[in-house]
């Protein structure tokens, strides 16, 4: 998984083609991302906080307000970290069952 200063590369090589936030959510939903029960625009600060994403840029969209937006690629970012997370859970499963059953 991209991390750090690896993200900011990712993210700076490519076009910058943003997207809204809500937008970002919808995609990555629809690309199987799970946002677990928390509001799915935290989990993007948190995921921004830890470095494992951009911060969210304000941008124009169509002549209205400014409101939060990033890059599309965004949302491969997204994917790849939930699919990181449920290996981790995987494994973590595995392990309480090998300690818990002796297996």
């Amino acid at each position: 998984m991209r991390r750090g200063n690896s993200v900011k590369n990712y993210m700076a090589n490519d076009k910058e083609n943003y997207i809204k936030i809500d937008q970002v959510i919808e995609k990555a939903k629809e690309k199987g991302v799970d946002f677990g029960n928390a509001d799915p625009r935290s989990r993007l600060r948190y995921y921004a906080k830890l470095d494992l994403l951009p911060p969210a840029e304000r941008k124009v969209f169509e002549g209205n307000q400014p409101t939060g937006a990033y890059p599309e690629e965004v949302v491969d970012l997204l994917v790849e970290i939930n699919e990181e997370t449920k290996i981790s859970e995987f494994k973590k499963e595995l392990k309480w069952n090998k300690a818990y059953y002796g297996k």
